[in-house]
């Protein structure tokens, strides 16, 4: 879902973007190195390993990062993001959900689930978006990044403390696919092995770029462009 400001509806820094011609599909595997695909696992580095891990501590192939991240929404069926997030947990793929649209989550592993705020309140009941990033986080057990559009976004790992993470300040034009394009770049962030408030922080301000020009994939930016914003 399309939102309207710089931070993106589902919504770390460092290295990498979606890239402008092949954005995240919504219920897409992706990893830096190839296009997403619908709720399939595509390798960032090597073939995966047999240890599912949180987020914060991915395991890692020889070069520090994880073998990949699976990227998950439910604008597929329910059928669809049980077999794709088991499969991921079975290989010790880390999983990122962005459960748009809300309908109730998978009981599954995931390490990071990525709702709106309103998202957030439909599925915890909290229209206060820290509430309801405290109850995602204790009823999952997956660090939750509650995207605020242009007040930025909430970022709370298990047993870590509540975060606020600000937007990149732009011109917004056209906010269809801001939140293809965090999840995207948070995936492939976390897939380079960048911790995951990096990979947030740097989701945000790809997806803030991202509403800079019209169409889904017109505005989302390099990752020349996402370091030079974050880099202001």
């Amino acid at each position: 879902p399309a939102h309207t400001a710089a931070a993106p509806p589902h919504s770390p820094p460092t290295r990498a973007a979606a890239p402008p011609h092949s954005p995240p599909a919504d219920a897409a595997a992706t990893a830096p190195h190839s296009p997403p695909t619908h709720a399939a696992a595509t390798a960032a580095h090597s073939s995966p390993t047999h240890t599912a891990a949180p987020p914060h501590s991915p395991p890692t192939d020889a070069a520090g990062a994880p073998p990949g991240v699976v990227l998950l929404g439910h604008e597929v069926g329910e059928g669809v993001v049980l077999a794709a997030a088991r499969a991921a947990a079975d290989a010790g793929w880390p999983v990122v959900l962005n459960p748009a649209p809300a309908r109730e989550l998978p009981d599954v592993p995931f390490a990071v689930v990525t709702p709106n705020a309103a998202e957030a309140a439909q599925l915890t009941g909290h229209d206060d978006p820290e509430a309801a990033a405290r109850e995602l986080v204790a009823r999952t057990g997956a660090a939750a990044l509650v995207t605020l559009g242009p007040r930025g976004a909430l970022l709370l790992a298990p047993g870590g403390e509540l975060t606020r993470l600000p937007a990149t300040r732009v011109d917004a034009v056209d906010t269809t696919g801001a939140g293809d394009t965090v999840n995207g770049a948070l995936a492939v962030e976390l897939a380079s092995g960048h911790p995951l408030a990096d990979a947030a922080r740097f989701a945000l301000a790809a997806a803030a770029l991202s509403t800079t020009a019209p169409g889904a994939r017109g505005g989302m930016p390099t990752r020349d462009a996402v370091l030079a914003a974050l880099a202001r």
